[in-house]
């Protein structure tokens, strides 16, 4: 009676009990696996809809500053590089050594030497053609007091060329114990009687060349006198109130001129001075201070 009971009271065999408890276990795999799939669904799901949609524009604009940074780091890297590269040249070009002065050309000397325009310059080979300053190199050229004016010019990377005009002396003068030239502006220049042939007639009675207006009227009559009566005269006299006197070389002839009207008067005195050597005749006195032109004897 009891075993019927416990059987009755368990309502299956042993393989029954068995398959109902693989059944039951499959029912709950089934819902757990249920439950795991909705679970993965919902937040796997979600996840991967967020990576196939529309990017989060926080994370767009984080990315972009990125990108714009790497950019800009790559291109002054390669600004960088080329600086130090053009730099290296660049200071190669503008490096003094490279322009160091080696030739220095003259031109327009008459008397002066190559040598004593240069020294005046006081230029130095091997000094920097960048450094050299042309206007203080101009300046103290003209301090020469054989030089009137001068142009200079720099042709990189080792010349300068050096154009000067020099001072004519076209009359003398006495400066104490000193013969001097005058040139036609009235600056008194020294003389280098060892290279120039002086074919200048001295200026007397100028006192110390303070009879100024005077004097340039005398340096008047010798510019229209040259080139060809300058050589015959000897000297050009200067008086306050006989004005200007010229005296001939050779057979003295003297030649009044007075004041005023230079031009004019040298060419009357070109007509008799010419007359005179055609004719063979000597002449101790000519004036020309008048209309009618004196002649003695």
């Amino acid at each position: 009676m009891s075993a019927k009971r416990r059987t009755g009271s368990g309502g299956t065999s042993g393989k029954d009990r068995n398959k109902v408890v693989g059944s039951i276990s499959g029912k709950r795999s089934r819902k757990r696996a249920v439950a795991g799939g909705k679970r993965g669904s919902g937040r796997g799901g979600g996840k991967g809809g967020r990576r196939g949609g529309k990017m989060d524009p926080k994370t767009g604009e984080r990315i972009a500053g990125i990108i714009a940074g790497a950019i800009v780091i790559a291109v002054i890297a390669g600004i960088g590089i080329v600086g130090l590269s053009f730099g290296d040249r660049a200071f190669e070009f503008l490096n003094p050594a490279q322009f160091s002065l080696k030739n220095v050309e003259v031109k327009g000397r008459v008397v002066l030497e190559r040598g004593e325009v240069i020294e005046a310059s006081g230029l130095l080979i091997g000094a920097s053609m960048i450094e050299i300053d042309l206007s203080e190199i101009r300046d103290r050229t003209l301090k020469h007091p054989r030089i009137k004016a001068v142009v200079l010019e720099a042709k990189m990377p080792h010349d300068i060329l050096i154009t000067i005009e020099e001072r004519v002396p076209i009359g003398l003068v006495q400066q104490g114990s000193e013969i001097m030239g005058i040139d036609a502006d009235g600056t008194i220049i020294p003389l280098i009687p060892s290279r120039e042939e002086i074919k200048a007639p001295i200026i007397t009675g100028e006192e110390g060349l303070k009879l100024k207006p005077l004097l340039r009227e005398s340096l008047e009559a010798i510019h229209y006198l040259r080139p060809d009566l300058v050589k015959k005269m000897s000297e050009v006299a200067l008086d306050p109130k006989a004005g200007i006197t010229l005296t001939t070389v050779g057979y003295p002839t003297i030649i009044r001129l007075g004041r005023g009207n230079m031009r004019n008067k040298i060419e009357k005195l070109r007509t008799v001075l010419n007359h005179i050597e055609e004719k063979r005749l000597q002449k101790d006195y000519i004036d020309l201070r008048f209309e009618d032109i004196i002649t003695q004897p």
